[in-house]
Protein backbone atom coordinates (compact mmCIF):
# COMPACT_ATOMS: atom_id res chain seq x y z
CA UNK A 1 0.00 0.00 0.00
CA UNK A 2 1.12 3.51 -0.94
CA UNK A 3 0.65 6.13 2.10
CA UNK A 4 1.94 9.73 1.65
CA UNK A 5 0.70 13.16 2.20
CA UNK A 6 0.53 14.30 -1.44
CA UNK A 7 -0.49 11.25 -3.38
CA UNK A 8 -0.26 12.87 -7.04
CA UNK A 9 3.47 13.67 -6.72
CA UNK A 10 4.32 10.56 -4.44
CA UNK A 11 2.71 8.68 -7.72
CA UNK A 12 4.63 10.66 -10.16
CA UNK A 13 8.01 9.90 -8.16
CA UNK A 14 7.28 6.48 -8.16
CA UNK A 15 5.92 5.23 -11.44
CA UNK A 16 7.16 8.49 -13.68
CA UNK A 17 3.23 8.62 -14.94
CA UNK A 18 1.54 12.11 -14.20
CA UNK A 19 -1.89 12.60 -13.49
CA UNK A 20 -3.73 14.52 -16.33
CA UNK A 21 -7.20 15.41 -14.86
CA UNK A 22 -6.34 19.46 -14.43
CA UNK A 23 -6.08 19.58 -17.94
CA UNK A 24 -8.63 16.78 -19.36
CA UNK A 25 -11.78 17.48 -17.93
CA UNK A 26 -14.14 16.08 -20.44
CA UNK A 27 -13.09 12.58 -18.73
CA UNK A 28 -14.40 10.74 -15.25
CA UNK A 29 -13.83 7.95 -13.83
CA UNK A 30 -16.38 6.52 -11.54
CA UNK A 31 -17.01 5.10 -8.76
CA UNK A 32 -13.57 5.66 -7.38
CA UNK A 33 -12.75 3.86 -5.36
CA UNK A 34 -14.78 0.85 -6.96
CA UNK A 35 -15.28 -2.60 -6.70
CA UNK A 36 -16.75 -4.46 -9.83
CA UNK A 37 -17.28 -1.81 -12.72
CA UNK A 38 -15.66 1.75 -13.52
CA UNK A 39 -17.14 4.00 -15.55
CA UNK A 40 -15.63 5.92 -17.84
CA UNK A 41 -17.43 9.35 -18.65
CA UNK A 42 -16.08 11.17 -21.37
CA UNK A 43 -17.29 14.07 -24.18
CA UNK A 44 -15.82 12.37 -27.07
CA UNK A 45 -18.80 11.18 -28.70
CA UNK A 46 -18.73 8.10 -30.73
CA UNK A 47 -15.41 6.06 -32.03
CA UNK A 48 -12.49 3.95 -31.10
CA UNK A 49 -11.24 4.05 -27.79
CA UNK A 50 -8.12 1.99 -26.23
CA UNK A 51 -7.30 1.97 -22.19
CA UNK A 52 -4.91 -0.16 -19.93
CA UNK A 53 -4.44 -0.30 -16.17
CA UNK A 54 -0.97 -0.13 -14.68
CA UNK A 55 0.04 -0.59 -11.29
CA UNK A 56 2.33 1.15 -9.26
CA UNK A 57 5.06 -1.03 -10.10
CA UNK A 58 4.33 0.24 -13.93
CA UNK A 59 3.77 -2.64 -15.10
CA UNK A 60 0.79 -3.44 -17.21
CA UNK A 61 -2.29 -5.61 -15.71
CA UNK A 62 -4.91 -5.25 -18.14
CA UNK A 63 -5.81 -3.30 -21.21
CA UNK A 64 -8.69 -3.61 -24.14
CA UNK A 65 -9.83 -1.38 -27.02
CA UNK A 66 -13.38 -1.00 -28.57
CA UNK A 67 -15.94 1.50 -29.99
CA UNK A 68 -18.26 3.61 -27.94
CA UNK A 69 -21.50 4.69 -28.68
CA UNK A 70 -22.02 6.51 -26.46
CA UNK A 71 -20.33 8.86 -24.22
CA UNK A 72 -20.29 6.25 -21.17
CA UNK A 73 -17.80 3.53 -21.40
CA UNK A 74 -18.56 0.49 -18.53
CA UNK A 75 -15.32 -1.72 -17.46
CA UNK A 76 -15.84 -5.44 -15.67
CA UNK A 77 -12.50 -4.90 -13.44
CA UNK A 78 -13.83 -7.65 -11.41
CA UNK A 79 -11.05 -9.72 -12.18
CA UNK A 80 -8.22 -7.13 -10.92
CA UNK A 81 -7.25 -7.80 -7.35
CA UNK A 82 -7.64 -4.52 -5.02
CA UNK A 83 -5.01 -2.28 -5.37
CA UNK A 84 -4.09 0.97 -6.52
CA UNK A 85 -3.90 1.46 -10.27
CA UNK A 86 -3.25 4.10 -13.16
CA UNK A 87 -6.04 4.41 -15.95
CA UNK A 88 -4.08 5.45 -19.27
CA UNK A 89 -7.10 6.08 -21.60
CA UNK A 90 -7.08 7.34 -25.51
CA UNK A 91 -10.19 8.33 -27.86
CA UNK A 92 -9.55 9.05 -31.49
CA UNK A 93 -11.72 12.16 -31.52
CA UNK A 94 -8.56 13.48 -28.70
CA UNK A 95 -5.04 14.28 -29.42
CA UNK A 96 -4.50 13.78 -25.74
CA UNK A 97 -4.31 10.76 -23.40
CA UNK A 98 -5.55 10.69 -20.42
CA UNK A 99 -3.87 9.71 -17.08
CA UNK A 100 -5.51 8.71 -13.77
CA UNK A 101 -5.22 7.34 -10.22
CA UNK A 102 -7.87 4.51 -9.61
CA UNK A 103 -8.80 2.58 -6.76
CA UNK A 104 -10.23 -0.89 -6.18
CA UNK A 105 -11.38 -2.01 -2.97
CA UNK A 106 -13.95 -4.44 -2.08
Amino acid sequence: RLYCQNISDACENLTGIKSETSSFRNVKLYPNPGKELLFIQHGFGQGRYSFFFRDIHGRDIFSSQGTSESNVIDIDVSMLPDGFYFLIFKHENSTKIYVDKYVLRR
